[in-house]
């Protein structure tokens, strides 16, 4: 009887025990409780000037060199979306030419032998593979080309081309304009080309690097800038090395077209409509406005060519030469 009690009291000192351990842990998770969060103390990191350049790009900015090499051109951006600007990764570049002066040279392996194969508004790839090559990186077009090329859209797939690039002013080429409206659209349907447009401000801003080139506004030269500026704009930022074939937009010695002699080539190596060029340089040449300034853009690509590793073949030419700008207002 007496173990009996003993076991009685124990069971109950262990009860009370119990109890007391469990009031114990209630009270504890009930009470607030003071968190000591870690002091943080943030030192100001300084920026370097570099740094504060980079953070002040925009779509006026020529260019920017990313970490993995490729060159964004910000004055270029996507159709689709206006956030998201071109990128190339080119070392070695080929500029293809539309001069008829490139046919019969038979340099279509060589060209296609860079990394980047250039070519200009809707100057045509098939039934001219020997001379001109087979593929084409970027496609460089004005605003008044873009309707030829896109309704022509399967040679752009043929050609395995990868970008193209409109420039043009924003009332031809926005959104909401006709050209614009057939970009977006032809971009959906085809999305392994990039399709992208010169922004306004960079537009505008070739105008800014005319005037400095040249000392006289553009408008007052009566002069319009042309593909080849443009292309030559992206070559000068994109390329590393460029080799260009056949003649550019004027890129022949002063007095050729001089000679009565020298050989005539068509403006476009694959139309005669446009006439020889000898003939179309002497008529922009000649015009009082809204011409085409192919010798002041030869004196400014000529320095570009120095400064920027580009080089001329298929024929020939020598830019050190011709160093000194030819204003022919």
């Amino acid at each position: 009887m007496v173990a009996n009690a003993k076991r009685r009291v124990f069971l109950v000192l262990a009860l009370l025990l119990v109890a007391a351990v469990v009031l114990w842990h209630l009270a504890i998770s009930a009470s607030p409780r003071t968190v000591s969060k870690p002091r943080i103390t943030t030192k100001p990191t300084a920026v370097e000037p570099e740094s504060r350049e980079k953070s002040k790009i925009d779509d006026a900015t020529p260019a920017t060199q990313k970490a993995s090499n490729p060159t964004t051109l910000n004055g270029y951006t996507s159709v689709l979306d206006s956030s998201r600007p071109l990128q190339m990764n080119c070392v070695t570049c080929s500029l293809v030419s539309s001069s008829g002066r490139i046919l019969d040279q038979s340099k279509g392996d060589e060209i296609d032998g860079a990394d980047c194969v250039i070519r200009m508004n809707a100057a045509p790839v098939k039934g001219y593979e020997i001379d001109v090559g087979r593929r084409t990186t970027l496609r460089v077009l004005s605003q008044f080309s873009v309707p030829y090329a896109l309704n022509r859209a399967q040679n752009l797939i043929d050609e395995k081309l990868e970008y193209f690039a409109a420039w043009g002013a924003e009332q031809h080429l926005g959104d909401n304009t006709p050209k614009g409206k057939a970009m977006i659209e032809t971009a959906k349907k085809i999305p392994d080309i990039g399709f992208y447009r010169v922004t306004p401000k960079y537009y505008w801003y070739q105008d800014e690097i005319f005037q400095k080139a040249t000392g006289k506004p553009r408008q007052q030269s009566g002069t319009w800038l042309s593909t080849g500026w443009f292309t030559f704009d992206v070559i000068k930022l994109a390329c590393k090395r460029t080799k260009v074939y056949g003649k550019v937009y004027g890129m022949i010695p002063e007095d050729f077209c001089l000679d009565p002699n020298a050989p005539k080539a068509f403006y476009h190596y694959w139309e005669r409509s446009a006439g020889d060029e000898c003939s179309y340089y002497k008529g922009m040449e000649n015009r009082h406005s809204g011409a085409h300034r192919f010798m002041t853009e030869k004196a400014i690509f000529a320095q570009w060519a120095i400064t920027h590793n580009i080089t001329f073949h298929s024929p020939e030419w020598d830019p050190r030469k011709h160093t000194e700008a030819h204003h022919n207002f």
